[in-house]
């Protein structure tokens, strides 16, 4: 396998789950896992935080497309 696509898949329910695909099959995940909200505080902070870093990185990395598009 050259690479994956992840995805996030939202169920009738409204829960979500990030669905991983491979090169061969993009229209099945072959796994997914569950996404839980967290709304710990601390960990809420701790997001706002790294937010300048990410946007920071982001400037000077910017995204490439993928090399299967």
């Amino acid at each position: 396998m050259k690479g994956m696509i992840l995805r996030i898949l939202k169920a009738p329910d409204g829960s979500r789950k990030l669905g991983l695909y491979n090169e061969h099959d993009t229209k099945r995940p072959y796994n997914s896992i569950p996404i839980i909200l967290d709304t710990n505080s601390h960990n809420l902070k701790a997001m706002q935080n790294l937010l300048p870093l990410y946007k920071k990185s982001r400037k000077q990395f910017p995204a490439t497309r993928p090399y299967w598009l």
